[in-house]
């Protein structure tokens, strides 16, 4: 994921940021095609956060998002807090 600070931001940026994290349900667009009820199924999948004073996107953003800031002139710093295995893992293949 990739935390943001929602205090330092507009009201106007974060939603672009949010824009980035949303796409159309496919699914919706089938069901009316079969004029089958849409009770309960979003028009709209929403993959981003918002808690805690932060806005989590998805780590698959990240270039998008780094795109947006140099557009706009604004200062960002990254730290990866992802975590690696050092071990590594001894495969016994038998015939």
């Amino acid at each position: 994921m990739i935390y943001i600070k929602n205090d330092s931001l507009s009201k106007s940026f974060s939603n672009t940021l949010k824009d980035l994290a949303c796409f159309d349900n496919h699914h919706v667009k089938i069901l009316l095609g079969l004029r089958k009820p849409l009770y309960n199924i979003p028009r709209v999948i929403i993959n981003y956060e918002e808690d805690e004073g932060y806005l989590k996107l998805p780590r698959g953003l990240l270039s998008q998002v780094k795109a947006i800031f140099e557009e706009n002139k604004v200062k960002y710093s990254l730290e990866d807090k992802r975590y690696f295995a050092k071990e590594s893992f001894n495969w016994l293949f038998r015939h």
